[in-house]
């Protein structure tokens, strides 16, 4: 907050583990990326890839958990009439 001026208030997280953790910052820092796995640092350049997507889509919900029976519901009630 001193260094730039501006309020800060961290609204969640969550701690991201593994062997490899890549980070992608997408439409000007507004959308943040961690992914992690296990395996090498060779992975890393995948992994980058897989947060670049994952900041493309974005996502509304974290785990399915989050997300409210009747959203659910809805999504199923789209795709089985489209599909």
């Amino acid at each position: 907050t001193a260094t730039i001026g501006e309020k800060l208030s961290v609204r969640r997280f969550a701690k991201v583990t593994g062997e490899c953790v890549a980070s992608y910052l997408h439409a000007g820092g507004k959308i943040g990326v961690l992914v992690a796995a296990d395996g090498t640092a060779d992975a890393k350049e995948a992994l980058t890839n897989v947060a670049m997507q994952v900041a493309a889509m974005n996502p509304q919900y974290i785990s399915r958990n989050d997300i409210a029976q009747a959203e659910i519901d809805k999504m199923r009630e789209i795709v089985v009439k489209t599909g």
